[in-house]
């Protein structure tokens, strides 16, 4: 999969990236926004805003 990911990008990219550093890119990408997304759900959490209020 990621040798057809590494053709798709090269084709419009002005710098060459190997499949293995697209996979890189994109694994460390997913482990940053993971953290992120942890804090926003667990700061919502926090703040009661993740509940319906009835009316």
């Amino acid at each position: 999969m990621w040798a057809r990911v590494s053709d798709l990008y090269n084709v419009k990219a002005s710098k060459m990236r190997s499949a293995d550093k697209l996979e890189k890119k994109w694994l460390n990408l997913v482990a940053k926004h993971r953290i992120i997304y942890t804090d926003y759900v667990r700061d919502r959490a926090l703040t009661g805003s993740h509940q319906l209020i009835a009316k």
